[in-house]
């Protein structure tokens, strides 16, 4: 009686880890993003067409306009968002001093904010220009992650269905850690994308508004004002691709979830979080460790991120318990259940 006693509580526990896993209420989809513009609504260019664009692909509700000059001078605007995105329709000097050491990603296109000139800047290249009648650009860095994701481009690649000014930085001075994805076509010392991994050396010194190096990634794109609704399909993918980067959403190791790339979200891939839970890896090794959302910790946020794709991956899990697999899940679930429990009353 006892040892049938023991099995019923055994069923149960693993019963309910997996209909917890179900059942939390988390979509991973979703992103907060940031869009600073010039005018008090994205009115200015095509902001409204990047706003509108940005929201079909990342979420209704997902994206936050403010006029650039509205920004906190202490960048603290961006607290609570996971992209600040800056279009070149504000004046550099509306934002400059702001975003530049702030360990939130942030990807540009106003050009005269992402060289070295000015104490604020981003210090990714020397200086930085803008350049019209522009429509191809050249992809020197095909295997990063930008071109593969946007069709395994390579080469020269027309981005631009018209004539169009591009916002460029200029070399040949480069940070020693920032990633030079594409130039103008014919041109090598015109930068149409740039990017920066975090903690990535840059060309500033460390002092107040020169960045050495940044906390979160960094991204510059070769849009203009009013460039953005020419962009052809190849383009199109390529601002995609980089604002995915940007946002840390390269898990190029497989799919969401899949921590031990073996092509299925399963309990073996819990336990790889479970067993580094609070742990903090280097952005490389992040994912391999638990590190859904990429933010080099793996946490409480993993745990909820995980828990929506495994009960997606897993819709008929709940009904087929596996024996040893629920005793590990049920372990580790009711520590994280204990430890969000205890964080309710920390100070």
């Amino acid at each position: 009686m006892a040892v049938r006693s023991r099995n019923s509580l055994f069923i149960f526990g693993g019963l309910f880890s997996l209909v917890l896993l179900a059942s939390l209420p988390v979509n991973v989809k979703a992103q907060k993003i940031l869009f600073h513009g010039g005018a008090a609504g994205p009115t200015q260019g095509t902001d409204g067409d990047v706003f509108d664009h940005l929201e079909a692909r990342y979420g209704a509700g997902s994206v936050t306009y403010m006029e650039g000059n509205a920004a906190a001078a202490d960048g603290s605007s961006a607290n609570g968002f996971n992209i600040v995105i800056i279009s070149s329709t504000l004046g550099s000097g509306s934002v400059r001093n702001k975003y530049e050491d702030v360990a939130i990603p942030v990807l540009n296109w106003e050009q005269a904010l992402t060289d070295s000139s000015s104490a604020g800047d981003f210090f990714l290249s020397g200086t930085a220009r803008t350049n019209g009648g522009q429509s191809a650009i050249d992809i020197v860095k095909p295997e990063h992650f930008i071109p593969s994701a946007a069709g395994e481009l390579t080469g020269t690649v027309t981005v631009m269905d018209s004539p169009q000014t591009f916002s460029l930085g200029t070399g040949p001075d480069l940070g020693e850690g920032v990633e030079l994805i594409a130039t103008v076509d014919g041109s090598p010392n015109d930068f149409a994308i740039m990017v920066a991994e975090p903690f990535a050396p840059l060309l500033g010194d460390g002092s107040d508004g020169s960045p050495e190096s940044v906390g979160a990634r960094r991204s510059f794109f070769f849009l203009e004002d009013s460039s953005f609704t020419a962009l052809t399909e190849d383009g199109l993918n390529l601002f995609d691709a980089t604002v995915d980067w940007t946002l840390g959403l390269d898990v190029t190791t497989g799919e969401p979830g899949d921590f031990n790339d073996d092509g299925s979200v399963d309990l073996a891939d819990f336990d790889i979080l479970r067993s580094n839970f609070l742990g903090k890896f280097s952005f490389s090794e992040s994912f391999a460790k638990g590190d859904g959302n990429r933010d080099t910790k793996v946490d409480l946020k993993d745990f909820l991120e995980f828990a929506d794709i495994f009960a997606a991956a897993n819709p008929g899990a709940a009904s087929v318990p596996e024996p040893s697999s629920l005793v590990l899940a049920t372990c580790g679930l009711l520590g994280l259940w204990g430890y969000r429990r205890r964080s309710r009353f920390l100070p």
